[in-house]
């Protein structure tokens, strides 16, 4: 069978598609930010399965905190919590918010990507000796 499509190539694919469809110019702005936000959510739990969609903020915060997540937790449940409104509300939101809540998704991916295929690679591998 062939491998599973990587998390990272799938989150940036799927954040060029949010912008493609072009919600932000049909005024869209909440979804366009809340969109970004469930793709950084999904890559989050493909990444850290414990940091499951379904939890709120705060959980996903406490879920990752000592799982060897490669940056600040409180980053992500900041963002989580200005979405929050957006979500469940209906709270309206200016295409500059829409566009900083997106760019901070994508930066959240992007960090905890490259920290991850930094530790990925600088674990040896079984039955290989690190040189001293």
């Amino acid at each position: 069978p062939a491998p599973a499509p990587d998390a990272a190539r799938l989150a940036t694919d799927a954040f060029r598609h949010a912008v493609a469809i072009g919600l932000l110019e049909a005024g869209e702005t909440g979804r366009f930010a809340l969109t970004h936000v469930a793709v950084m959510r999904e890559y989050l739990a493909e990444r850290f399965p414990q940091a499951l969609p379904s939890l709120t903020a705060r959980e996903v915060g406490a879920a990752l905190v000592g799982a060897e997540f490669p940056i600040l937790p409180e980053r992500v449940v900041e963002l989580l919590l200005r979405a929050e409104p957006i979500a469940f509300a209906n709270a309206p939101i200016d295409a500059a918010g829409a566009r900083a809540i997106a760019d901070e998704a994508q930066g959240i991916v992007r960090d905890v990507e490259t920290a991850w295929l930094v530790r990925r690679t600088a674990v040896p591998k079984p039955g290989r000796r690190r040189a001293s």
